[in-house]
């Protein structure tokens, strides 16, 4: 998804909503613990042979957000920067009779920045379910180690890519006061390809897309 679209949408959504008076201030920041299960697609190594994944993958994450938004009643923009470490990918080549040719093991980190828009079904009680979706920018570093079977020697490198960033959003709120929500979400997202880079050896491993499922937990504070 472009960026400038999701702007342009939010520019247009701030000025057709009217602003809420459930606090002193529209303005509202927030953090969150993050964990996530995450997965790849078309995992690839340049290299002849049969590409295997290793049984030391890893697909879990920790990670956090920090955020800053405006409540318009119903509607919230956001924008949001989020750090996660680690996903592990980890690939290999084998021949004849499985015996290994090379192998990766890969830690990807990854940050994001992404303009969030929330529609909130509020309600009478104290409980506000949302539903939201939101595009931006991701950078995966790649922090690899390739060893070479035939020389049994081992390379390492550092490679980070910038790619566009997508994600729906779900979950619900607990106004605790004035000023103080709580808040648990699931998030679906894309984050880009992961790419190791070229090593001395010509070879280098990629996915053509990194995407995961996150849980949130977290608090919001409305000036």
């Amino acid at each position: 998804m472009d960026t400038r679209i999701v702007v342009f949408i939010g520019v247009l959504a701030l000025g057709a909503a009217a602003p809420s008076s459930a606090a002193s201030s529209p303005w509202y920041a927030g953090i969150d613990l993050l964990w996530s299960y995450g997965d790849t697609t078309d995992a690839s190594i340049n290299a002849p042979g049969t590409f295997v994944g290793l049984n030391t993958f890893d697909p879990t994450v920790l990670g956090g957000t920090g955020r800053v938004g405006y409540d318009r009643g119903r509607l919230r923009i956001e924008g949001e920067y989020s750090w996660r470490y680690r996903f592990d990918f980890n690939t290999r080549v084998t021949g004849a009779g499985g015996a290994p040719i090379t192998q990766f093991k890969d830690n990807v980190r990854s940050q994001t920045a992404m303009l969030n828009l929330f529609w909130d079904f509020e309600n009478r009680t104290a409980f506000t379910p949302y539903v939201g979706a939101g595009g931006g920018v991701v950078w995966n570093e790649s922090v690899t180690e390739h060893k070479i079977f035939a020389t049994n020697t081992i390379q390492n490198g550092d490679n980070t890519v910038v790619r566009a960033a997508w994600s729906l959003m779900t979950g619900v709120t607990w106004r605790l006061g004035r000023h103080w929500n709580a808040r648990l979400g699931y998030r679906f997202i894309t984050l880009g390809e992961i790419d190791s880079g070229r090593f001395p050896d010509g070879l280098q491993t990629k996915a053509s897309s990194l995407f995961s499922h996150d849980f949130l937990l977290g608090a919001r504070y409305q000036f």
